[in-house]
């Protein structure tokens, strides 16, 4: 992948940069594979076998079952350190090696395997209870993911699912286990109703959970308790109509109308010929519940990698000896090293392809790569970067001083994650809203707006010009912007699931009034998920060199610089929501701002809504 429209040949990255980056384990090694790799999960009897742990602890015999012959996740290391595996992929006849026993490994090995995660998910979920309180809805949802969501691929193991009935009949299990574990007084009850049932229904489990959740609280995500509760109305219904009703209708009637493209790390990475219609997806109601269950995945893998990253980073030193050490002992599951060599393949090709020219950074247009991009680095996360300041679990922001170019521009990278209590959409439509802007900069002048046009490559998103200057105080010398700005979104059904706006520098307009101004080469974007019904994730990342003193690192990571420009960033942000609630959260005028009128032309042409005459959810 290149920069560029066309190819070129790849630049040699310095020692200075990404040779001396290394990566550190993500949140998904706290993900036991064991359950998508067992095939008897899905089509067996419905019953729940993993021991859970009462009262008010954790269910963590759950997480790491003990039992070697129903574990893939438990495997052997080599001991020479060669651990990880020459192949990539988990092929059939591997897994079902691992689902059927471990005759090279004893039990006393296994015990340290199973150990050696069992530490760190302790740690992780203590200090998540540490600084918020929020340990049982984080255990909650790495429960949700052991479930449907392959921590090795990164995605959810779609091939573990031959239909309808496999998904719910997965799902039947999750809730056994949430029900045993957090109402362990009333699952006695639960099982004597079972079991006094004639014929065992694939959704018990759900339908018992469905009924606690409409009078007790058990856990706080609302979309996933209204997903539960959706389902077992269906088969409610299902059973009441003799099978004549569309599995579509577990959702609402406003979900349907739209779906594009929801994958569990992203979708708007995709180009937009490469997206399925909405006929494609609500057509087949197979694939339209499996991407519900990919936006749930989405939603909590998001945040539980926020929180990882958090502390990976507080606790960066004994994580490099608890590595070493689980190496050296050979205590490290096959999966977690699985993991982890994929991703530093993943991050050695990435730094080799993603490197800027200074060309690169005054182009009238977005490309292709320019979305790739901003997307990679936002999920980017290696010993480079570090906390400048944090408000956890409001705001963080991270800085890495890897130069990201070929001529060495000097570029800096900052990452700003925020979360704000507002449905993604209203979060979007409110920060389209040209004058949002104002809380960085100054006069802010727009020009030039150029409209999706299908015949012309590089004219596939919808692009506007913004001129402006930067005044970071009275001792700085101010900068010139000049920006190219574009957008895109994604929906399942009429549910706005992810929006991203992308800027980047443009010599668009050679003016001679500012030759006496500081230029800034510089990448950046904004992506809003949805992580709850009401609930968004921001983050906003930009790569730049913003000159003179500001762009040393004694300025650029100095506490109370970062403190303020990331506080100014997330309160101008949330301000914006605010203002627009006035207004009934409605998208300002396309018309009138030229924010409203790129996303609102992605929208129309790419998913068929017109975001200032549609509901949108």
């Amino acid at each position: 992948m290149s920069l560029h429209q066309t190819p070129r040949k790849q630049s040699t990255v310095s020692s200075s940069s990404s040779n001396n980056i290394h990566v550190v384990l993500p949140f998904n090694i706290l993900i036991n594979p064991s359950i998508i790799y067992d095939n008897s999960n899905v089509n067996r009897s419905n019953t729940p076998t993993t021991n859970h742990s009462t009262g008010n602890s954790s269910f963590h015999n759950h997480k790491f079952n003990a039992s070697p012959s129903s574990s893939p996740s438990i495997q052997s290391v080599n001991s020479d350190n060669s651990s990880i595996d020459s192949s990539s992929n988990f092929t059939q006849s591997s897994t079902r090696k691992m689902t059927t026993g471990i005759s090279t490994m004893g039990e006393k090995q296994i015990e340290m395997q199973l150990q050696w995660l069992h530490i760190m998910k302790e740690e992780f979920l203590k200090y998540i209870e540490k600084k918020s309180k929020l340990s049982n809805e984080m255990e909650l949802k790495m429960l949700f993911l052991e479930h449907f969501y392959d921590p090795i691929s990164d995605k959810v193991h779609v091939k573990s699912f031959r239909s309808i009935e496999d998904v719910l009949q997965r799902l039947d299990l999750f809730c056994s286990k949430v029900l045993k574990w957090l109402m362990p007084e009333d699952w006695i009850e639960v099982e004597k109703i079972r079991n006094e049932q004639k014929e065992h229904s694939i959704v018990f489990y759900l339908r018992q959970l469905a009924g606690k959740l409409k009078t007790i609280k058990l856990f706080q995500h609302e979309y996933l308790r209204e997903f539960i509760d959706e389902q077992a109305r269906y088969e409610i219904a299902k059973e009441t109509d003799g099978n004549k009703t569309n599995i579509s209708s577990v959702a609402s009637e406003e979900e349907i109308t739209v779906v594009i493209n929801v994958s569990p790390k992203n979708s708007t990475t995709d180009a937009p010929s490469d997206q399925e219609t909405n006929k494609e997806i609500t057509e087949d109601p197979f694939k339209f519940l499996l991407e519900q269950i990919k936006l749930i995945c989405s939603m909590f893998s998001i945040e539980l990698g926020d929180w990882f990253n958090f502390f990976e980073f507080k606790k960066r030193k004994k994580f490099k000896k608890w590595f070493e050490t689980g190496l050296k002992d050979q205590c490290i599951p096959k999966y977690v090293l699985e993991i982890y060599k994929r991703k530093k393949e993943s991050a050695e090709k990435a730094n080799k392809e993603f490197m800027f020219k200074n060309e690169d950074l005054n182009q009238k247009y977005i490309i292709e790569s320019d979305w790739y991009y901003t997307h990679w680095i936002s999920k980017q996360h290696t010993d480079d970067w570090y906390v400048t300041y944090s408000d956890m679990p409001n705001v963080v922001q991270w800085n890495s001083d890897i130069d990201r170019s070929v001529e060495k521009l000097g570029l800096k990278n900052t990452k700003i994650i925020g979360y704000a209590n507002y449905p993604v959409s209203q979060v979007v439509k409110s920060n389209s809203n040209d004058e949002h802007l104002r809380y960085l900069f100054g006069d802010v002048n727009w020009y030039s707006f150029t409209p999706i046009n299908m015949a012309h490559s590089i004219q596939k998103y919808p692009h506007a010009l913004m001129v402006t200057t930067f005044k970071f105080g009275p001792l700085f010398a101010a900068r010139e912007i000049q920006n190219v700005f574009s957008a895109k979104s994604s929906f399942l059904g009429s549910r706005m699931t992810e929006s991203s706006i992308i800027f980047k520098s443009s010599d668009y307009f050679n003016n001679k009034e500012t030759k006496d101004l500081i230029k800034v080469p510089f990448i950046g974007g904004r992506i809003f998920n949805m992580v709850d019904k009401n609930r968004t994730r921001y983050i906003e990342i930009r790569t730049l060199n913003i000159g003179g003193l500001l762009g040393t690192k004694i300025l650029y990571s100095n506490p109370l610089t970062s403190k303020k420009l990331c506080l100014q960033n997330y309160h101008g942000i949330l301000k914006a929501v605010k203002d627009n609630e006035a207004r009934g959260h409605k998208l300002p005028s396309p018309d009138e701002n030229y924010l409203a009128r790129l996303f609102n032309n992605y929208c129309t042409v790419y998913c068929k809504f017109d975001l200032s005459k549609d509901a949108i959810l």
